[in-house]
């Protein structure tokens, strides 16, 4: 089970708010798509996957057109923050 900063348990279907972002992320991005995940910082996103310790979420973008983007993270116990 993941865990949040303040040590609240963290399961699929519950928010939480991205308070950072693991910095071994940025290494492999494209300049493009650093902007997007810049973006995720202080969201409260909802979990969908919860994995070894971690929490799953996801953000989309709408692009037009009926076509989308998104970037999933995997969020570590001092990278998030139970919404209660």
């Amino acid at each position: 089970m993941a865990k949040d900063i303040e040590g609240n348990d963290v399961v699929v279907g519950c928010k939480v708010k991205v308070l950072n972002i693991n910095e071994t992320v940025w290494e492999y991005l494209p300049e493009d798509e650093k902007s997007d995940l810049k973006s995720m910082f202080g969201d409260v996103l909802e979990v969908y996957e919860v994995s070894d310790n971690f929490a799953s979420v996801e953000k989309w973008w709408q692009e037009g057109n009926g076509r989308g983007r998104c970037h999933s993270l995997s969020l570590g116990q001092e990278e998030m923050l139970l919404v209660k």
